[in-house]
């Protein structure tokens, strides 16, 4: 405060020295001390002293806060050799800090530009002992809970023991704030809890009060619990080749009376049959009962339902399991290793395709596998040369096999060699088949073959093919 004022004099010396050099002057009515109150509002006077013609002449504040000083006029006309006078509006927020509060006085004449700057200072008195900042609630359009959260100051001259009090629509809570010594600040944050509250707009008073009782300082703001229909439905179904079980639950999430819906297929044919209370009414597609649900209340309705699609779907499953099998069984392909299933880095070892059609003749046969990245290809082949190119994840393979008998067997060879030391499996891919049988065209995959590191004597390893 002592530094504020030296340095408000020094300000002032200064800038009465230049005020010497106008051809104006000005005056306040009010001392530099002179207490102005929170949540009162008070005016300084500024006359303006003209010895010239008539002139016009712009005065402006500034400072900060801006909103707590202003005036009632930005333009004044001032007589020749008389004087003017305008009001200084000041008028501290109710939660203002007590304390010295510097803004800037400037007045000019419009015709010759002279200048009069002028620090003010404003002694800010608080008209309580402690006081509330940035209060806030944690939402508008709240449901389950709102949480109240500020800062509290005591801006007394004594040490408080402090306490809130929230009062909402008809219920109050009490939250202890605890000991604040003279200058201290102290966060605060509790929450109301919503549940059981009725839908509503809600006015929330927050009252800090002492150990005694005495109320310190207030603050308000509201919120509303908004109507939420939210009805939940669950379907259980038990069924059968020959029906079905059906439950549905439903349960009033919201936090109002709501009419719950329940639906349920509509029977089309004499052999459906629904166990069940009778419906309220139907509808294109299906029954339904109505029933009003309490906020948390649920209800739930059984039926049973028999109907012809049942057949249909099981004819369908066996057809089609039908094909499947007729697909499946029109050949059968395999991957072998030849030997031991092991590896060594730069030993080869030979694997072999082996297709075989069954009943019928198959065409338009194609066989493609994959060699790993890390083995490469040894160029001799045993049967037939397949088409060789690198692809992204390897050495790509491909044979055109043309045609095959029925029951006759078609064997492919190829040989590889590990070009990395390796300690653990390695597995190789499965291998791809696409042939032709009657009208169908069927993709098939082989087995997929492991290959062992090489530690000591070697053991024998099965390998499981699939058929």
């Amino acid at each position: 405060m002592k530094k504020l004022l030296f340095s408000f004099l020094i300000a002032s010396s200064l800038l009465m020295q230049l005020a010497f050099a106008t051809d104006f002057s000005i005056s306040l009515d009010k001392p530099t001390d002179y207490p102005f109150y929170a949540t009162k509002t008070d005016y300084v006077k500024l006359t303006i002293n003209n010895p010239l013609a008539e002139d016009w002449f712009s005065i402006s504040v500034l400072g900060v806060p801006v909103e707590w000083v202003s005036t009632d006029i930005n333009l004044l006309k001032v007589p020749a050799g008389g004087s003017s006078s305008a009001k200084i509006t000041v008028s501290p927020s109710r939660d203002a800090l007590p304390n010295m509060y510097q803004y800037f006085l400037k007045v000019v004449r419009l015709s010759s530009r002279d200048t009069i700057e002028k620090p003010l200072l404003f002694n800010i008195v608080q008209v309580t002992s402690a006081i509330m900042k940035d209060v806030s609630l944690s939402c508008k359009s709240c449901i389950d809970k709102v949480d109240v959260s500020g800062k509290i100051i005591n801006v007394g001259s004594r040490n408080l023991n402090l306490a809130l009090v929230l009062k909402y629509g008809s219920q109050q809570k009490t939250f202890a704030i605890g000991k604040l010594d003279v200058g201290e600040k102290k966060d605060f944050q509790t929450s109301i809890d919503l549940k059981d509250m009725e839908p509503n707009n809600y006015d929330v008073d927050i009252i800090l009060v002492d150990d005694k009782g005495n109320v310190m300082y207030t603050e308000s703001s509201s919120f509303s619990i908004p109507s939420i229909e939210n009805i939940i439905y669950d379907k259980k179904i038990s069924s059968t080749p020959f029906g079905s079980s059906i439950t549905v639950t439903a349960v009033n999430k919201g936090n109002i009376v709501s009419e719950a819906d329940l639906r349920s297929v509509s029977p089309q044919n004499w052999y459906s049959v629904i166990s069940s209370p009778n419906p309220t009414g139907m509808m294109t597609g299906y029954y339904f009962w109505k029933t009003s649900l309490e906020p948390g209340e649920s209800t739930s309705l059984s039926y049973s339902e028999i109907y012809w699609p049942t057949y249909v779907f099981i004819v369908a499953v066996v057809l089609v399991l039908a094909l499947i099998y007729w697909q499946s069984s029109a050949f059968t392909f395999s991957k072998r290793v030849i030997g031991r299933p092991s590896f060594k880095f730069g030993k080869e070892i030979s694997i072999s395709l082996h297709l075989k059609s069954r009943r019928k003749e198959i065409d338009k046969v194609a066989i493609r596998d994959i060699v790993p990245p890390n083995f490469s290809v040894v160029s001799k082949f045993e049967t037939v040369k397949p088409l060789i190119r690198k692809v992204a994840n390897g050495i790509e393979l491909f044979w055109r096999v043309g045609s095959l008998r029925p029951n006759e067997e078609r064997v492919l060879h190829y040989t590889i060699k590990p070009n990395i030391e390796a300690s653990k499996k390695i597995n190789l891919p499965s291998a791809l088949v696409k042939a032709a049988s009657g009208k169908g065209l069927s993709l098939k995959h082989s087995n997929k073959v492991s290959l062992y590191p090489v530690k000591g004597e070697a053991s024998v390893v099965s390998v499981k093919v699939s058929k």
